[in-house]
Protein backbone atom coordinates (compact mmCIF):
# COMPACT_ATOMS: atom_id res chain seq x y z
CA UNK A 1 0.00 0.00 0.00
CA UNK A 2 1.26 3.32 -0.43
CA UNK A 3 1.29 5.98 1.54
CA UNK A 4 -1.08 8.65 0.93
CA UNK A 5 1.31 11.98 2.18
CA UNK A 6 4.60 10.77 0.35
CA UNK A 7 3.82 7.98 -1.78
CA UNK A 8 6.30 5.82 -0.65
CA UNK A 9 5.29 1.92 0.52
CA UNK A 10 3.74 1.62 4.03
CA UNK A 11 4.45 -1.75 5.77
CA UNK A 12 1.73 -3.92 6.63
CA UNK A 13 1.49 -4.76 10.41
CA UNK A 14 -0.88 -5.52 12.86
CA UNK A 15 -1.56 -3.52 16.26
CA UNK A 16 -2.38 -6.28 19.26
CA UNK A 17 -5.73 -4.57 20.88
CA UNK A 18 -8.80 -5.52 22.76
CA UNK A 19 -10.13 -2.54 21.14
CA UNK A 20 -10.07 0.83 19.20
CA UNK A 21 -12.17 3.58 19.17
CA UNK A 22 -12.87 6.25 16.83
CA UNK A 23 -15.22 9.53 18.21
CA UNK A 24 -15.26 12.87 16.21
CA UNK A 25 -14.07 15.89 17.63
CA UNK A 26 -17.48 17.00 18.76
CA UNK A 27 -18.24 13.58 20.01
CA UNK A 28 -18.14 11.96 23.79
CA UNK A 29 -16.66 7.99 24.83
CA UNK A 30 -19.95 5.82 24.75
CA UNK A 31 -20.48 2.34 26.48
CA UNK A 32 -22.01 1.35 23.30
CA UNK A 33 -22.09 2.23 19.41
CA UNK A 34 -24.60 2.66 16.80
CA UNK A 35 -22.63 0.19 14.40
CA UNK A 36 -25.00 1.78 11.47
CA UNK A 37 -24.08 5.10 12.12
CA UNK A 38 -20.10 5.26 12.15
CA UNK A 39 -19.91 8.86 10.98
CA UNK A 40 -20.71 9.88 15.46
CA UNK A 41 -18.41 6.85 16.80
CA UNK A 42 -17.21 3.48 16.52
CA UNK A 43 -15.75 0.57 18.38
CA UNK A 44 -13.04 -2.25 16.53
CA UNK A 45 -12.96 -4.80 19.10
CA UNK A 46 -14.65 -6.15 21.96
CA UNK A 47 -13.71 -4.64 24.32
CA UNK A 48 -12.40 -6.80 26.67
CA UNK A 49 -9.05 -6.84 28.22
CA UNK A 50 -8.17 -10.35 27.72
CA UNK A 51 -9.91 -10.54 24.18
CA UNK A 52 -6.55 -9.06 22.15
CA UNK A 53 -7.12 -8.86 18.68
CA UNK A 54 -4.48 -8.58 15.61
CA UNK A 55 -6.02 -5.05 13.83
CA UNK A 56 -4.51 -4.48 10.51
CA UNK A 57 -2.40 -2.02 10.49
CA UNK A 58 0.11 -0.14 7.87
CA UNK A 59 3.26 2.18 8.77
CA UNK A 60 4.71 4.56 6.73
CA UNK A 61 7.78 5.04 8.16
CA UNK A 62 8.86 8.62 6.47
CA UNK A 63 5.82 10.72 7.37
CA UNK A 64 5.47 8.61 11.09
CA UNK A 65 1.91 7.82 9.80
CA UNK A 66 -0.02 4.90 11.08
CA UNK A 67 -3.52 3.80 8.89
CA UNK A 68 -5.31 1.30 10.10
CA UNK A 69 -8.02 -1.10 8.65
CA UNK A 70 -11.39 -0.46 9.99
CA UNK A 71 -13.11 -3.57 8.88
CA UNK A 72 -13.20 -6.87 11.63
CA UNK A 73 -12.61 -10.04 10.16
Amino acid sequence: MKCGYCNNNMMQGWIPTAAIEWVPNSGELKWLYDNQNRVNGFRLGKFHFFNKQRQKAWYCPICDLLLINCKEE
